[in-house]
């Protein structure tokens, strides 16, 4: 499998880290597809400023962003909900974990059709993965 999950997650707890073990694990399989990681933070002074090139490009280049709802998620509701809504406009699928089912979400994530993953597995992920990416 040659597709790319991009997966945006909240650094700033340590909840985090066991899923971003697995999914680098998962990662290796070519049956998985090649996961990369985007931190969702970004300091008060970038909140106001254009999104970084860099950051805009990624989701450009994956075939589908998943996002990583965590405690802090919502302190950076302005950037998560950036990354929803260019994934959205590059036509790419986005896939929502909340780690805990108490956890907020971006308003984004009702705004648009986005996939929910109810179970945070390698065949979840990659069943919906596939399902999302269909052309």
């Amino acid at each position: 499998m040659s597709s790319q999950l991009l997966v945006s997650y909240d650094n700033d707890h340590d909840e985090c880290q066991r899923y971003i073990y697995l999914l680098r694990k998962w990662g290796q399989n070519p049956n998985f597809p090649s996961v990369t990681f985007q931190e969702q933070h970004m300091a008060p002074t970038e909140k106001l400023a254009a999104v970084p090139a860099a950051n805009e490009q990624a989701i450009k280049d994956c075939s589908a962003l998943l996002l990583l709802i965590g405690n802090q998620t919502m302190e950076n509701a302005y950037w998560v909900g950036w990354q929803i809504t260019a994934a959205i406009a590059y036509h790419k699928p986005v896939i929502i974990y909340k780690l805990r089912a108490a956890y907020l979400s971006p308003y984004e994530v009702y705004d648009y059709d986005v996939a929910w993953l109810a179970e945070f597995s390698y065949d979840a992920i990659r069943t919906i993965f596939l399902e999302a990416t269909k052309e």
